[in-house]
């Protein structure tokens, strides 16, 4: 009786050899392509944030450079009227006290500023604003230089030392736009402005941060030659009070 079963074709067995390092290679080749194509979405989302966020506006700084035109005047003037008020009662021998609202600062940076100092900050430097903090100042700028163009930012906290007359300001972060810097980045700019003021700043470092140390002069023509002592810096949200004594 014929054998019905139908015969199996014999295999080259060169042939499936070859076969077989075809579909290596091809999924070799897909998982390659596969990996460049994850690799370059991610350098393109990478680049696409970075660029972002080096030109994005720290919250901050959108808030406070949004300023109502209709009052910023008032505020600026106001600002004058109590620093006056101030330096009349500091020329004379007891205590003083000045209260300056972030409102009243932001309105003197962006209307009295530019008129009445238009050569006080550098070229590179524009529109300076501050949020007031209960431990912190937040101080942002404009700056532009070639084809940079973003928003430094500074998270400074405010104190006293224990030296007599000298003011700290500890560099906690730098940023520009939402990218943090190294605070090395912008530190000799700022001390090469420091040493253009008339009263001396060191720099000091502590805990990692840099630290600017203003030493207040001792008298002050200004003051009648009064000794002035800045006894207390006090940070609230929104304000920020300075109080001491003339002697």
């Amino acid at each position: 009786m014929a054998d019905l079963r139908t015969a199996r074709p014999s295999v080259d067995p060169k042939r499936a050899a070859a076969t077989s390092r075809s579909q290596r290679r091809r999924s070799l080749l897909r998982a390659l392509l596969l990996t460049i194509a994850i690799i370059g979405l991610f350098i393109v989302l990478a680049g696409g944030w970075a660029w972002w966020a080096f030109h994005a506006s720290p919250a901050f700084y959108a808030e406070a450079k949004d300023i109502d035109t209709t009052r910023a005047a008032a505020e600026g003037d106001e600002l004058e009227r109590r620093v006056l008020e101030a330096r009349n009662v500091a020329r004379r021998t007891g205590t003083w006290s000045m209260t300056l609202t972030e409102d009243q600062l932001n309105s003197w940076f962006a209307i009295n500023l530019p008129k009445e100092f238009p050569d006080a900050l550098p070229r590179e430097v524009s529109e300076p604003r501050v949020s007031i903090e209960s431990d912190r100042v937040l101080m942002g700028c404009r700056y532009r230089e070639g084809s940079i163009d973003t928003i430094l930012s500074l998270d400074v906290r405010l104190y006293l030392t224990d030296e007599p007359r000298v003011v700290a300001a500890q560099l906690r972060s730098v940023r520009a736009g939402r990218l943090p810097l190294p605070p090395t980045k912008i530190l000799e700019p700022l001390a090469a402005a420091t040493r253009r003021g008339n009263s001396p700043v060191r720099w000091i470092q502590e805990g990692g941060d840099p630290v600017a140390l203003w030493t207040m002069p001792e008298k002050m023509p200004e003051l009648g030659n009064r000794k002035v002592v800045l006894e207390k810096i006090e940070l609230s949200d929104g304000k920020v009070v300075l109080s001491g004594r003339s002697e």
